[in-house]
């Protein structure tokens, strides 16, 4: 009875940390998009008027929100207009949104691109494996309280049967030896 109780309770807790998982890694992704897009509305004048100082300070401007490791802005052609970016060494893959950048002279709109470290979810996820080990444990415990206190009750009327029967075979036992005598 304990056996499938935690296993239940297992694959319950695991689809929970599933779930949850899914929605801070679509939670970070959102929010590197609605910067990404912020971006790339200031950047559409200096784009129009070819001011690389401009986009400069606005990829700059980018690299003050938190988690971004890297914005880059590019012209419609694929060339690279301005680029900040964290110095040192690369925390790995992190994620990446692309807002376009529509142009008033009907050009090819530009685009910029927003690299977050994976730091923005990695604590978040470490929250989620922290809760989902206490729930574990929590559910282990439960259910191993609930399988002691279920064997017991089950086996208390039986133990009382087993010392009722013993009491009736030792006066059997002591009346035969009384009889043989």
């Amino acid at each position: 009875a304990v056996l499938p109780a935690l296993l239940a309770a297992g694959a319950l807790i695991a689809l929970a940390a599933r779930q949850q998982l899914i929605s801070v890694e679509e939670h970070a992704r959102s929010e590197a998009q609605a910067v990404a897009r912020k971006l790339a509305s200031a950047a559409q004048v200096p784009l129009g008027q070819d001011d690389r100082r401009a986009l400069l300070g606005i990829a700059r401007a980018g690299m003050t929100q938190p988690h971004v490791q890297q914005v880059s802005i590019w012209s419609g052609e694929g060339e690279l207009l301005a680029r900040a970016r964290h110095t040192g060494p690369s925390a790995g893959a992190g994620l990446r949104a692309v807002a376009p950048v529509l142009r008033a002279d009907g050009g090819a709109p530009a685009q910029v691109t927003i690299d977050l470290a994976p730091d923005a979810w990695a604590a978040a996820e470490r929250a989620v494996w922290h809760n989902v080990l206490v729930a574990l444990a929590v559910c282990v415990g439960g259910v191993l309280l609930a399988g002691v206190w279920a064997a017991r009750r089950i086996s208390a009327p039986v133990r009382e049967l087993a010392g009722g029967a013993r009491l009736v075979v030792g006066e059997l036992a002591a009346e035969a030896d009384e009889i043989q005598q």
